[in-house]
C-alpha cells in the first residue's frame, strides 16, 4: 500500500558500491606473522550511502579495511566533502576492521614487512582512494526519495568475548561465554517511496579475524558473506558497519580455513534478512476493527499517513583523549635500545620472517619513543580522535575513533535509542583499543601491548571509555 502522499521535504538517499580488491602479491594489514598474500578468498568492497534532507547531506563510507590513521581519515573526509559540496563533519568513514586487507599507510601496516612501503602498496592506495571518491560522487548523483527505519531486534551468536585468563595467569585472545558480548543484529532498511528496496545497512560487533595468521589470502572475512546473503534475500545492496567489537572474537576459526568466515557470515546475513523483513518504513497507524464473521473477529487495519519531513543532522568533536603514563625519556631510550639489539640478534640468527616482523614492530615503537623524547613531546600523554554523531530522521550513527569494548556499545545504545542506534567503531581514524576501567587491572594485549602497534607511547587511560559514552550521548541529544 503506497497511496500516502510524499512529505514536503523527502529524504534523498543515494547508494554506490564497488570492488576494491588488490592485486596478487600485496601485503595485508593484519597479523604480524602473515606475509604476502597468495590469493583472494572474497573480493573487498567499498560502499557509500548519502542522506540528504535538502539542506544538509551526510555521507557514510564503509570499507573492508583494518582502519585508518586519524591524519589519513581527516584528509580523506575533507576531500570527500569538497567533492560533494558538503561539510566534513557530515562524512563518516567506517572500516570493517578485517585483518585480511592491505593497509593504506605504513603506520597501520601490521602484516607483511613492517619497515617498507612498496610501490605496489603505494599504487593500491591511490587506486583505493580514487575508487572511493568516485563512489561518493556516484552515490550523491543517484539519490532518490526514500524512507528508512531501523531495528536491533535480531540475535546471532557468531561472536564471543575474547579475553581469556589461562590457569598460569596469562590473559590471551580466545573465546569465553563468561564475559559480555553483544549478539544483537542491527539493520537499517531503506526503501524507495514505491516500496522497492534501496539499501540495507548491517551493524554487528565482532572482530573479523576468523581468518588467522596462516590464511595468506585477501578477504573481507565474515562481513563479505553476510553482505552477500543479505543482498540475496532483500534485493538491496548491503553495507556492513562494525560495532563495538574490540573485545569480541569470532566464535569459530582464527585459523586457515576460509569456509568458517563464510559460515559465520551466512549465519549473520540470514538473521539480518529476518530483521529486515520485520522493519516497516511506512508511517502506519494500526487500528483494530471488529468484523462479523461466524464469530466476531478483530481485524487489524493499517492506515498509511504521510512521512514526516526528512531531517539530517550531524556533529563531530575532535578530542585529545588521555593516555596512561608514558615512559620517561630514560625508559624510552632503554626500550629503544633493547628493541634495536633484539632485532639485530634475530637477523643474525636468520629468524623466520614472522619473528622478524614482531621484532620490527617493537623497533618501530622504540624509535618513536626515542624521537618523541628528543622532541620533548613524550610527556604529551594524549591521542587525538574524532567522536561523531550523524542523525538521519530517527536513526543515529555514532562513530568512535577506537577499538571499543562491547560495554561501550551497550552504554551508548542504551542511552540514546535501543532500537535505532548504530555503533560505528574504527571510524574516522583509529587510535587504539578502548577497554573498560575494570579491564585494566587484568592486563592483557589490549591494555599492555596494542598501543605499540598504534604508535602511541601508552594505552588509552581508563577514563576514556565512560567519557566516550557521555560524549556520544551528549552529541546525540543535541541533535535530537
Amino acid at each position: 500500500m503506497t497511496g500516502a502522499p510524499s512529505p514536503s521535504r523527502p529524504l534523498l538517499v543515494g547508494v554506490a558500491v564497488g570492488d576494491v580488491t588488490p592485486p596478487a602479491g600485496i601485503d595485508v594489514a593484519g597479523f604480524c606473522l602473515r606475509l604476502t598474500t597468495r590469493g583472494v578468498h572474497r573480493s573487498l568492497r567499498a560502499g557509500v550511502a548519502t542522506f540528504s534532507d535538502g539542506e544538509r547531506t551526510a555521507c557514510l563510507v564503509t570499507c573492508d579495511l583494518l582502519g585508518f590513521t586519524v591524519p589519513y581519515a581527516t584528509a580523506l573526509r575533507s576531500e570527500i566533502a569538497a567533492r560533494l559540496g558538503i561539510a566534513a563533519d557530515g562524512v563518516l568513514l567506517a572500516a570493517s576492521h578485517t585483518h585480511s586487507a592491505p593497509a593504506l599507510s605504513l603506520e597501520l601496516k601490521i602484516g607483511g614487512r613492517q619497515d617498507e612501503w612498496t610501490p605496489l602498496e603505494e599504487t593500491y592506495e591511490r587506486f583505493w582512494r580514487a575508487k572511493v571518491l568516485a563512489l561518493c560522487q556516484e552515490a550523491l548523483r543517484s539519490a532518490v526519495p526514500a524512507r528508512l527505519a531501523a531495528s536491533r531486534d535480531g540475535s546471532a551468536a557468531i561472536g564471543l568475548n575474547r579475553r581469556v585468563r589461562l590457569p598460569d595467569g596469562r590473559m590471551i585472545i580466545g573465546r569465553t561465554k563468561d564475559r559480555p558480548a553483544d549478539h544483537s543484529v542491527g539493520v537499517v532498511r531503506v526503501d524507495r517511496l514505491d516500496g522497492g528496496p534501496l539499501l540495507a545497512i548491517l551493524n554487528y560487533a565482532c572482530h573479523p579475524i576468523s581468518l588467522g595468521p596462516e590464511a595468506e589470502v585477501v578477504s573481507p572475512d565474515y562481513p563479505g558473506a553476510a553482505r552477500e546473503t543479505l543482498e540475496a534475500v532483500t534485493g538491496a545492496p548491503a553495507l556492513f558497519v562494525q560495532g563495538a567489537g574490540g573485545d569480541i572474537a569470532p566464535a569459530d576459526g582464527m585459523g586457515p580455513d576460509p569456509s568458517i568466515a563464510d559460515l559465520l557470515g551466512r549465519t549473520l546475513g540470514l538473521e539480518a534478512a529476518k530483521v529486515w523483513s520485520t522493519i516497516e518504513t511506512r508511517n502506519l497507524e494500526r487500528r483494530e476493527e471488529i468484523v462479523q464473521s461466524y464469530n466476531p473477529i478483530a481485524s487489524l487495519v493499517k492506515i498509511e499517513h504521510p512521512l514526516p519531513d526528512a531531517r539530517v543532522r550531524y556533529a563531530a568533536e575532535t578530542l585529545a583523549l588521555p593516555l596512561e603514563t608514558p615512559p620517561t625519556p630514560e625508559e624510552a631510550e632503554a626500550i629503544a635500545r633493547r628493541a634495536d639489539e633484539r632485532l639485530v640478534t634475530l637477523v643474525a640468527e636468520d629468524a623466520p620472517e614472522g619473528a622478524l616482523n614482531i621484532g620490527r614492530i617493537e623497533t618501530r615503537w622504540g624509535r618513536m619513543l626515542r624521537r618523541r623524547a628528543a622532541e620533548g613531546t613524550l610527556g604529551d600523554a594524549t591521542a587525538i580522535g574524532v567522536v561523531q554523531v550523524v542523525r538521519v530522521n530517527d536513526v543515529v550513527f555514532v562513530a568512535l575513533p577506537v577499538e571499543p569494548f562491547v560495554l561501550i556499545g551497550h552504554g551508548i545504545i542504551g542511552a540514546i535509542d535501543p532500537e535505532r542506534t548504530i555503533i560505528c567503531g574504527y571510524a574516522n581514524g583509529t587510535i587504539g583499543y578502548c577497554p573498560m576501567p575494570e579491564d585494566y587491572p587484568e592486563g592483557g594485549y589490549e591494555v599492555e601491548r596494542a598501543h605499540h602497534l598504534y604508535g602511541q607511547p601508552a594505552a588509552l587511560a581508563p577514563t576514556v571509555a565512560p567519557f566516550l559514552v557521555d560524549e556520544a550521548t551528549r552529541l546525540a541529544a543535541a541533535l535530537a
